[in-house]
């Protein structure tokens, strides 16, 4: 899933032109083919962090703790796929959907560690391991990304490209880091998700999220790939 989104923003960077240097700006001028890599990978992000939105708020004991654990799943997801269902051409429904995806995939990350460091701490004072939702490395990279893309955000250059792709990877791996083993309450083994349920499943809400995409862009847009 990661290696497809990566694969899309290469080859979208050494083939097209386009008027904007962003993710986005090249989802509107690829063909669809090519297009559809990135959309499995969006695809694969959401099924992801939606899944784990579900499992960690199935676990979770405390009812506050348990309505902002589900809130902080349903708002990115729900933000990611409004990216993605509206194209940059209806910038205002598109720039929302984004800043709201930028900032509640950040928020989220910052609750969940806090949420998860108190269950760690209260393990170890009971003397017992646990593994949580907690991994750091992609929530660092994402921050980086996110910064980086804050930074430049008015300069349409490649530097806000390579952070934008760079966040956009990070919460990827971080929606699937929650697959192993452990990692929440009463989940015991790593999660089935092998290339089946990837193509299979996946890959219509993949279509189906790039048919709403182009026809937005071709039947609500005056133009496009321009600005």
């Amino acid at each position: 899933m990661i290696a497809l989104g990566q694969l899309f923003e290469v080859a979208a960077y050494a083939t097209t032109r386009t008027a904007n240097v962003s993710l986005c700006g090249y989802v509107e001028v690829v063909p669809n083919h090519v297009a559809l890599m990135y959309f499995m990978s969006v695809a694969g992000a959401l099924d992801a962090c939606a899944w784990s939105s579900a499992m960690a708020t199935r676990g979770e004991t405390r009812g506050w703790a348990r309505c902002a654990r589900a809130l902080a799943g349903v708002v990115p997801t729900a933000a990611l796929a409004g990216t993605f269902a509206f194209p940059r051409c209806m910038f205002g429904v598109h720039q929302r959907c984004v800043v709201w995806w930028a900032w509640s995939a950040l928020g989220a990350m910052v609750l969940e560690w806090a949420l998860d460091l108190k269950c760690v701490r209260s393990a170890a004072r009971r003397s017992e391991r646990v593994v949580t939702s907690d991994v750091a490395l992609p929530q660092l990279t994402y921050a980086l990304g996110f910064y980086i893309t804050m930074k430049y955000y008015y300069t349409n250059s490649t530097e806000f490209f390579r952070g934008e792709a760079l966040a956009a990877t990070s919460f990827g791996w971080w929606c699937m880091s929650k697959h192993r083993a452990g990692t929440f309450a009463h989940q015991p083994a790593a999660r089935a998700w092998t290339w089946r349920e990837f193509v299979l499943i996946d890959g219509i809400l993949a279509v189906a999220l790039l048919s709403v995409y182009r026809y937005n862009e071709y039947h609500n847009c005056a133009a496009f790939g321009r600005f």
